[in-house]
């Protein structure tokens, strides 16, 4: 049997159970729209990216917000990195996607520990959130922000982040309640199932390919974050690559403000962690 008739065989297993324990069994999830998705992803288990993009369209719709961003979680992660978006129809916040979140700020890690939607009416008066984070979400215009940690079983799989321009749009405890069960009953279990399928690496990135949150890095940003990666001094670097200390210190400014690194020591960290030696 063949690499791509094992995968198909796995991919319709995986449908299958899915919609079986989804949609089709007396315990099967009974919410009309979280069925309504659930069927909707099922048809792209085999993607992704796909699975992110839509249930960021979905949620989008239903909390009527500005933007959706989604991303897979990367196990012991330094950086949180959406891979996916939706904008709403008023289109007045910019896209998220490129922008990095320090995955150690302490209302990130505070919104994996609940595990529960988590909603800032306010982000700029949050004290949930550190000073970075809420300076990077002011430069994206957020003022409102609903988080929906996603796990597949007690396994963080990803999170829906929802976006407004003005203050507290008006969430109630039932929205917390219904998107719960959502991401307990349909989004844990088809994420978690997409990934093994993809057979993702620790950093959510396919075998070969760049990991998403480097994504954002020139061709010779990249040069340079590799030999960071591997604990090359700015000297050695600037041999290597034939260019200046000046030059260096300019892409290593400008790679600290992409992946929202405080510091060159943390960017190093991060870096080291992203590339890990072959």
């Amino acid at each position: 049997m063949t690499a791509d008739a094992l995968n198909a065989d796995e991919l319709l297993r995986a449908q299958r159970l899915l919609r079986h324990r989804l949609l089709d069994n007396g315990t099967a999830v009974r919410w009309r729209p979280a069925r309504d998705l659930a069927a909707h992803l099922l048809l792209h288990l085999d993607s992704p990216v796909d699975c992110l993009r839509l249930s960021a369209k979905w949620l989008c719709r239903w909390l009527r917000a500005e933007r959706v961003d989604a991303a897979f979680h990367a196990a012991d992660g330094l950086l949180f990195t959406p891979s996916a978006e939706a904008q709403g129809c008023t289109g007045a916040l910019p896209s998220v996607i490129g922008t990095s979140f320090d995955a150690q700020d302490a209302g990130i890690c505070r919104i994996w520990s609940v595990g529960l939607p988590v909603g800032f009416r306010d982000v700029m008066a949050e004290p949930w959130l550190g000073a970075q984070t809420r300076t990077t979400l002011r430069r994206l215009g957020t003022r409102a922000k609903f988080t929906l940690p996603v796990f597949d079983g007690r396994r963080p799989v990803g999170m829906l982040c929802a976006d407004w321009s003005a203050p507290h749009p008006g969430w109630t405890p039932q929205t917390c309640d219904h998107l719960a069960q959502l991401a307990a009953e349909v989004l844990g279990p088809v994420l978690g199932a997409t990934r093994r399928l993809a057979g993702h690496t620790a950093t959510g990135a396919w075998p070969g390919e760049v990991p998403p949150p480097l994504a954002v890095l020139t061709p010779s940003e990249l040069r340079l974050a590799r030999m960071v990666a591997m604990g090359l001094s700015y000297k050695e670097a600037a041999r290597q690559l034939d260019r200046s200390l000046s030059t260096v210190d300019h892409r290593l400014r400008s790679m600290r403000h992409k992946l929202g690194a405080p510091s060159t020591a943390r960017l190093a960290v991060m870096l080291a962690q992203l590339l890990p030696p072959a």
